[in-house]
């Protein structure tokens, strides 16, 4: 009986600080929005589909259910076009700074890899 009641104590004791743990954390969902290789800031078929504009609305629909939403840019950001050639790249970095609504300003929720992936 005595065995019994201290494996019990022990049981207990190693499952309380777990099951308090998990109860007191609140659950986080993360939500990542990731483009790559953009190549036309317009959208296609003279600008109704596609294009940067329609990242851009994407990003506020989902960000209005997900605040902390992190918007990824995977890779050829800079020199994705020959555009790049004659802006230097600078055109891209215009754009992405507008994506989030607040030109200007930093944004701590855009990660952006200047390479190839």
């Amino acid at each position: 009986m005595r065995r019994m009641l201290i494996g019990l104590f022990l049981v207990v004791a190693l499952a309380l600080p777990m099951v308090v743990l998990a109860h007191s954390q609140s659950m986080r969902e993360v939500v990542v929005l990731a483009v790559n290789d953009v190549y036309r800031i317009e959208g296609i078929g003279g600008g109704p589909v596609g294009g940067l504009e329609l990242v851009r609305a994407l990003r506020q629909q989902l960000e209005k259910d997900h605040p902390d939403l992190l918007f990824l840019h995977a890779g050829d950001f800079l020199f994705p076009s020959l555009v790049s050639e004659w802006t230097k790249g600078a055109h891209m970095v215009e754009m992405m700074n507008l994506l989030d609504g607040a030109s200007g300003t930093f944004d701590p929720r855009m990660l952006v890899v200047f390479g190839n992936h």
